[in-house]
């Protein structure tokens, strides 16, 4: 028996068999579709009794999905990501029925892994990221740890730093999209990925935002990588706008995880300490200017945040906000801009990048000063 096909003696007949009427009758004549009908489908049974003969033994039990994934691995190098994800969603289904009949449990942990990065493969972030967070439950469950140092936790996390990964490309491509965001923030050389996976990444107090921030800058990297005509629709406004909160939320708890706050604690308050910390001003040249900002705002408030966007605003006394505070400003504005008013959207367009940018900086002024 060829160490290719090493499951057990009794389903190593089946998964040559199934390989052979793969490649022979199904890679390119027929559909996934047909695959599973006619094949997968009449094996179903063989599978469940491989479960059943090794049912305390989840690494033999993991085995069966390695010496399955050859038609999936053929569907994503041929780019198939649908058929690919199709394929996953069928094997999970004879796992759920297996357990829910054996009242028992397989670790499902590659299945979760390999489809959810397919997913992202296509663009379907959420999905991708639900999919591949319940694999490191899964990971979690069956190494009986709360943050396993698997493949999955190191995908979901954004591991730049660690290959062994299956799906280590796409954590690359989303590192170098935040590389650019770094370079953007500031030329010195010091923040860098290596200083984000330091200070943000790898920090289990931050392990949640972490996440976030892996989801949300997959989200953005798909948004301008798409290759869309220019847009300029209310949903595209609003679907930027619903990312960027994403990192605002992120700053907000980041503070409060900081500073130890484990009540409520509105944003403008989040602000004001930054400003003063970020500035060395104190609440009496800080207060002033950032009632005017707030006053502005009301009486036209897309012309402020332009103003803040082009370097154009300037306080009372003739000074201009500096550029540390102008990420503040920005986006603590920002999130009541289209809160209230949806149809409020040519800003959001015009200065898309500016505003993304301005997101990504304000997220990193937080932990240039605040993460140990």
């Amino acid at each position: 028996m060829s160490e290719e096909f090493s499951v057990d003696e009794l389903l190593n007949p089946v998964i040559i068999y199934i390989h052979r009427e793969y490649f022979f009758h199904y890679t390119f004549s027929n559909s996934t579709d047909a695959f599973i009908e006619n094949i997968l489908k009449n094996h179903s049974t063989d599978f469940k009794n491989y479960f059943s003969r090794h049912k305390d033994d989840l690494e033999k039990q993991d085995n069966i999905f390695n010496q399955l994934s050859f038609v999936w691995s053929f569907l994503v190098e041929n780019k198939r990501y649908m058929e690919g994800c199709d394929f996953w969603r069928y094997i999970l289904s004879i796992v759920n029925e297996w357990e829910k009949e054996n009242h028992s449990r397989v670790h499902k942990g590659s299945i979760y892994y390999w489809w959810g990065g397919t997913e992202l493969l296509q663009g379907n972030i959420d999905a991708g990221y639900l999919l591949i967070n319940q694999a490191v439950e899964e990971d979690a469950i069956t190494h009986k740890i709360k943050n396993p140092d698997t493949p999955a936790f190191k995908t979901l996390t954004l591991r730049f730093d660690d290959s062994n990964q299956y799906w280590y490309p796409i954590v690359i491509e989303y590192g170098k999209y935040l590389q650019q965001r770094l370079l953007n923030y500031s030329t010195d050389p010091t923040y860098n990925l290596d200083w984000l996976i330091k200070k943000f990444l790898i920090k289990p107090e931050y392990l949640e935002l972490s996440v976030l921030l892996s989801k949300t800058t997959a989200s953005l990297y798909i948004l301008d990588n798409a290759y869309l005509p220019p847009l300029n629709s209310i949903y595209t406004s609003q679907n930027l706008i619903s990312v960027i909160q994403q990192l605002i939320l992120i700053v907000d708890n980041f503070y409060k995880i900081t500073h130890s706050i484990h009540n409520d604690m509105d944003f403008d308050k989040i602000c004001k300490s930054y400003i003063k910390d970020v500035s060395g001003k104190n609440d009496g040249q800080m207060q002033p200017e950032f009632s005017y900002v707030c006053e502005c705002s009301n009486r036209d408030l897309s012309n402020t945040l332009e103003s803040i966007i082009l370097n154009k605003f300037v306080f009372t006394n003739g000074l201009s906000i500096s550029k540390d505070e102008k990420y503040v400003y920005l986006l603590y504005k920002l999130r009541n801009y289209s809160a209230h008013d949806i149809t409020k959207s040519d800003l959001v367009i015009k200065y898309d990048q500016q505003i993304k940018q301005a997101a990504f900086n304000l997220l990193f002024g937080f932990i240039k000063i605040y993460s140990k």
